[in-house]
């Protein structure tokens, strides 16, 4: 894969140069970022975009997971075997 935990993958987005925002990568986020009612865009839908969009729902003004492939996420309490579990399986 093309994961490295030292510098992550970042390709080059056209019209980057022009962008007046922030371009942050999840490796790279600074602790003292205030995104604050921000408009935010979430690229990817991986385990990273999972944990970031709920995490930063309620501080942002608007945040849109932009994706190539839709994934779906169920959450629930898994505590138990309920029959969504098991059909899930």
């Amino acid at each position: 894969g093309y994961y490295n935990y030292e510098e992550g993958y970042q390709p080059e987005f056209p019209g980057e140069e022009t962008f007046t925002g922030e371009l942050i990568h999840p490796q790279k986020w600074p602790e003292d970022l205030d995104y604050t009612d921000k408009n935010m865009v979430i690229i990817g839908s991986g385990a990273t975009a999972a944990t970031i969009v709920p995490a930063v729902a309620d501080k942002v003004a608007h945040v849109t997971q932009l994706q190539r492939s839709p994934s779906y996420y169920y959450a629930m309490d898994n505590t138990t075997e309920e029959q969504v579990i098991l059909d899930l399986r």
